[in-house]
């Protein structure tokens, strides 16, 4: 299960505050992304929240260890 958005594990993750390195290159390569608009317009957060929130949701069964890893889950 998806965490909410709320949980700050997903700010942290947008703002560069938490590192982590994906299974899946396609999570490396949108946290990339999305820190790098983060950068030049921190007002976005929320939204940014939201495109990696998506993702995860999309793909949470390829994502599985990586959500284990950044939310404690077991």
């Amino acid at each position: 299960m998806i965490p909410p958005k709320s949980h700050a594990v997903w700010a942290q993750l947008v703002q560069g505050k938490k590192e982590h390195t994906f299974k899946l290159a396609a999570g490396s390569m949108l946290l990339f992304n999305v820190r790098s608009q983060f950068k030049k317009d921190p007002a976005r957060l929320d939204a940014l929240i939201d495109d990696v929130h998506k993702f995860f949701s999309k793909y949470e069964v390829a994502v599985s260890d990586d959500i284990k890893v950044l939310f404690g889950k077991q």
